[in-house]
């Protein structure tokens, strides 16, 4: 199964929150729909007391084997990596997805708010190894640089 070979590559433990709004003229179950299509179904799943948030909780990396494959199938890992580094906290981070192409399983990275017109997928993640863990999911491809000299 893919994410337990997700896991034996990371190797830590993290808390994985996804949070999506929901708006009026939206479905709830197909918010959900798009939640459970990139992460994966969650026991602890539901909407928040207001009904305007799916709100998806996930122990360990499993729940993010869409984003670490289709982020390098789809070569966005620099972006993702970007991404990460800009909303880093002591021991979390966080990025958003288009909320209207999750609902179709494919992964694609917002900078801000307005990339994703029904509002983004919000995915939070906390680790204690959080240098680790965004090395391992969004690794640096910056090699080092060469200098060509003319002979």
């Amino acid at each position: 199964m893919a994410g337990e070979r997700l896991k034996s590559r990371f190797g830590f433990g993290c808390q994985v929150t996804v949070r999506a709004p929901v708006n009026p003229s939206e479905d709830p179950v197909k918010v959900l729909s798009a939640v459970d299509q990139l992460f994966g179904s969650s026991s602890r799943t539901g909407l928040s007391s207001s009904a305007e948030f799916v709100v998806a909780e996930y122990a360990g990396d499993q729940a993010l084997t869409k984003v670490y494959e289709q982020a390098r199938s789809r070569m966005t890992i620099s972006v993702l990596r970007r991404l990460l580094r800009q909303r880093q906290e002591e021991g979390s981070t966080s990025f958003m997805l288009n909320k209207q192409v999750a609902a179709g399983g494919i992964v694609v990275f917002c900078e801000s708010e307005a990339e994703s017109p029904l509002g983004p997928i919000t995915v939070y993640i906390e680790t204690p190894e959080l240098e680790h863990f965004i090395d391992w999911i969004a690794p640096d491809l910056r090699g080092p640089r060469r200098s060509f000299r003319k002979r």
